[in-house]
């Protein structure tokens, strides 16, 4: 009988741990994740015709890292990265470029 009564103590103090976790709160990050991915993209694109994977950018900014704190600079690194490597290098076979760990996949686009 006391079992019946404990656990729905311990669940509603509980609770309140997962208090900032709404519906609302999931859909504005997943939001968020994707306007940066995006615009992470684009940015590349730009700077050097590459176009990373949204799985490499959300690699990336998942790591939580200073230095790569806003879309220019994550960008700017996976640029970086492809540059010195460029098509001919992949097509070698070389490992491929990472960021922060994260393998850079993606394609050359046209300008």
């Amino acid at each position: 009988m006391r079992s019946f009564i404990i656990a729905p103590v311990f669940a509603l103090a509980l609770s309140g741990c997962a208090g900032g976790l709404t519906p609302q709160a999931v859909g504005t990050a997943v939001n968020n994740i994707n306007t940066t991915v995006a615009a992470v993209q684009s940015i590349a694109k730009e700077v050097c015709s590459f176009e990373p994977t949204f799985a490499t950018v959300n690699g990336i900014v998942s790591q939580f890292i200073p230095g790569l704190s806003s879309a220019t600079d994550i960008a700017k690194s996976i640029c970086n990265a492809v540059a010195p490597v460029g098509v001919t290098a992949a097509r070698r076979g070389r490992t491929a470029a990472t960021v922060a760990g994260v393998p850079i996949r993606g394609r050359f686009v046209p300008r």
